[in-house]
């Protein structure tokens, strides 16, 4: 009988963690949308901070300011497009950063 019991209540233990494993993965999901929605992902800063401070707001902050689209071509360019020895100081930095950063990972050609 009482293993019996034992039983019964491991397997309710094991049907709660598999019913509540999606609950975490749909609030991991919604705190990432978020995140998305509410943090600047060039420079971290929340929305409120940035509609507080700003004159656009944090629309215009993220589509004018800081746009993800042209950080990324501007990584691209100095990585594709400019030789090493045309670089400005900001160019060289940002490139040896992104090197660092790229040596993490490795790529197969």
């Amino acid at each position: 009988m009482c293993l019996v019991l034992l039983l019964r209540r491991s397997q309710v233990r094991v049907l709660k963690d598999i019913y509540n494993f999606p609950l975490e993965l749909r609030d991991a999901k919604k705190c990432k949308q978020d995140d998305m929605h509410n943090i600047c992902f060039i420079c971290g800063k929340e929305r409120f901070d940035i509609d507080r401070n700003s004159e656009g707001g944090f629309k215009n902050h993220i589509k004018i300011e800081h746009h993800l689209w042209n950080y990324l071509f501007f990584m691209y360019r100095i990585k594709n497009e400019i030789d090493e020895e045309d670089f400005d100081g900001i160019e060289s930095f940002v490139f040896e950063k992104v090197a660092i950063l790229l040596s993490f990972f490795s790529f197969s050609e």
